[in-house]
């Protein structure tokens, strides 16, 4: 994505050439894939497997485990909106 709008882009409206708002708009598009997927996921991955492999119930220490791992990629999405 970044190639195709560095090189075929009118304007640098999107992709910045300043190094310091370009490393803003990379650290937001390469959030989403190396810090909050694998966090969706392995909760996903935990809740399936210990819910219906293990057929046991989902305590409380185990929501609070899950919701706990997703807390901190909640908390830098909300303060880059802000």
């Amino acid at each position: 994505m970044a190639y195709l709008v560095s090189k075929y882009a009118r304007n640098d409206s999107l992709y910045p050439k300043d190094t310091k708002e370009r490393a803003k708009v990379d650290q937001m598009m390469y959030f989403d894939g190396g810090t909050l997927w694998p966090k969706i996921f392995n909760c996903y991955v935990c809740i399936d497997f210990y819910s219906k492999i293990l057929l046991i119930n989902i305590t409380i220490e185990f929501a609070t485990f899950i919701l706990n791992e997703i807390d901190f990629s909640h908390q830098f999405l909300f303060s880059c909106i802000q």
